[in-house]
């Protein structure tokens, strides 16, 4: 409704992308292009992070990165048709 307002174009003046791949987003008009973040997996590797600090007597914090990989939707929103 603000792009309406403002007299923008989606996905032509501005494009969307989104957190979550709720069922409506493709239901919208433009469909919303969304990312879905995997929650369970980030939720089991912080808990196994954790656990493994707790196993040691004198933990020290040590940077670990993790690849958690996501999905991307590409619908209207975006332009990437």
């Amino acid at each position: 409704m603000a792009c309406e307002a403002l007299k923008l174009k989606m996905p032509g003046d501005v494009k969307v992308v989104c957190f979550s791949n709720l069922e409506m987003a493709d239901m919208l008009n433009p469909s919303l292009t969304t990312i879905t973040q995997p929650a369970f997996e980030m939720g089991k590797a912080a808990a196994t992070l954790l656990f493994k600090a707790l196993e040691k007597r004198n933990f020290s914090l040590i940077k670990e990165d993790y690849m958690i990989p996501s999905t991307l939707v590409v619908r209207g929103s975006s332009g990437w048709r």
